[in-house]
């Protein structure tokens, strides 16, 4: 009956080290512990936890189910670091759980402004590969990437990976991107 800081750092650790961890993450995602997580974590603890899983290759169903709920997603969106949503949204496509609630926030006009504003070019190039994972349209964000600054600071900072994955998933969700086809 760990804190949710515990729990998340516990699973993180886990995921760093590549170390299977399958009774751990089946304890994690038990409805004592996701609702736990979920009332009582930060939006860094709950996107930890997620991430870990996902690394791991445990579905989470329930973790998963309790992440898209309104009160939660609200949350992560409005205290969560681009990151945090980012490495959400990564793990909710990873595991191929659809997140309706979540898609919808993160590519909201807001959601969006903040993680081109304040994100790195690995959590946009995750966002939109999330998205595109999902096949969730995410207009609204795919807009945003093709814009002269993103595009810049995807070139410039980003690594080979991050392009290549904002690249397929703009090409996947079918946005013309006259903008980052230029620069590239």
């Amino acid at each position: 009956e760990g804190k949710p800081q515990e729990i998340a750092n516990t699973i993180w650790a886990m995921a760093k080290l590549q170390h299977d961890a399958p009774v751990l993450a089946k304890a994690i995602d038990s409805e004592e512990v996701v609702e736990k997580l979920v009332r009582e974590g930060t939006p860094q603890e709950i996107a930890n936890t997620i991430w870990a899983m996902a690394t791991l290759q445990h579905d989470a169903p329930m973790l998963a189910k309790a992440i898209d709920r309104k009160e939660v997603v609200e949350r992560l969106v409005r205290e969560g670091t681009p990151q945090a949503i980012a490495n959400t949204i990564w793990a909710m496509a990873t595991l191929q759980h659809d997140a309706p609630v979540l898609v919808k926030a993160i590519d909201s006009k807001e959601v969006v402004e903040r993680i081109v504003r304040e994100g790195k070019p690995q959590e946009i190039a995750n966002s939109i590969w999330a998205m595109a994972t999902l096949q969730h349209d995410a207009p609204v964000l795919a807009r945003a990437i093709d814009s002269k600054e993103v595009v810049e600071m995807l070139v410039r900072q980003g690594t080979p990976q991050a392009i290549a994955n904002t690249i397929w998933a703009m090409a996947t969700l079918q946005h013309d991107s006259p903008v980052l086809a230029k620069a590239i």
